[in-house]
């Protein structure tokens, strides 16, 4: 068992980059520069939520729509009810390896190291609008009360309800891993931004009549927010090389049943090691009989 230290600010993007790396297969021997690279993504067209929606849940949204529109229709009021969700979110991951450089870890010693690159980009875009329009008219209404003034006779109800929603993400990053010819990780740079930004707006129209009086409402309400990272960069540098990629390989070729990377008790390992601060971590690899090492 041994301890490894890290800034906790970097913990997070750490572990999403470290299985980014891992799921990915870049090839572990570090033998010199190469320009091979592995490239993948996933995409996904919400113009077919309707369709995948059914898929998943049975429910046809459409044909509900139809039935509530029918079901008015029957009772006297003419109503229609429409949706459209467009845009498209995307995820693309490339790694390649790169050159062989001389990095220093956290203790200042110096390793020959080959550079494991993984870059990825994040887009979402997606337009949802949504329309309800509602019309009934009675021109009989009022006529069976007794000496009720004729101006005053007829009814009718028109409606529209308009609702717009826009989502905006994306992000790119650049994740650069350091491993000596062991395979063993000495620390690694990264380097990102994103921005983020969700807007949405409503608007009602509506006419109430009543003989020769009409009551107009029309309202509308619209909100955005956005977030932007422009540049960060975080750097990770170990007291000493961490074998996480051998052990996740010991596990292929059955040696191990599992193997964890937890973060320990940062007093405990400042009290083993000690070390002045940071976040530390511990690899425990255990068999199929359930013995620890």
């Amino acid at each position: 068992m041994t301890h490894k230290s890290v800034s906790k600010g970097a913990a997070t993007l750490l572990a999403i980059m470290l299985s980014l790396t891992a799921f990915a297969a870049v090839p572990a021997a570090a033998e010199g520069t190469t320009s091979d690279s592995i490239s993948w993504g996933v995409e996904y067209d919400w113009n077919n939520m309707d369709e995948d929606f059914e898929v998943l849940t049975g429910l046809n949204i459409v044909a509900i729509l139809e039935d509530v529109a029918d079901a008015a229709d029957e009772a006297g009021f003419e109503m229609y009810i429409g949706e459209v969700t467009s845009g498209t979110s995307r995820l693309y991951v490339t790694q390649m390896t790169g050159d062989d450089v001389t990095i220093d870890d956290a203790d200042g010693d110096s390793h020959a190291v080959t550079e494991h690159i993984t870059e990825m980009s994040v887009i979402h875009a997606v337009m949802q609008n949504a329309i309800f329009l509602m019309d009934w008219e009675d021109p009989n209404a009022g006529t069976g009360v007794e000496d009720e003034d004729p101006t005053q006779q007829g009814a009718g109800i028109d409606i529209k309800f308009t609702i717009q929603g826009e989502q905006l993400a994306v992000f790119s990053g650049r994740y650069v891993e350091y491993r000596n010819a062991n395979n063993e990780v000495i620390g690694a740079d990264s380097s990102f931004t994103a921005a983020l930004s969700f807007g949405a707006s409503s608007g009602v129209d509506a006419t109430f009549s009543g003989g020769d009086d009409d009551v107009e409402i029309n309202i509308e309400v619209s909100f955005s927010i956005g977030y932007e990272l422009i540049d960060s960069q975080v750097e990770w540098r170990l007291h000493e090389p961490i074998n996480a990629y051998n052990d996740l390989a010991s596990v292929s070729d059955g040696d191990y049943h599992s193997v964890a990377w937890v973060c320990a008790n940062q007093a405990a390992a400042e009290e083993n090691d000690d070390a002045d601060g940071g976040a530390y971590y511990q690899t425990h690899a255990e068999t199929e009989e359930g013995v620890e090492t």
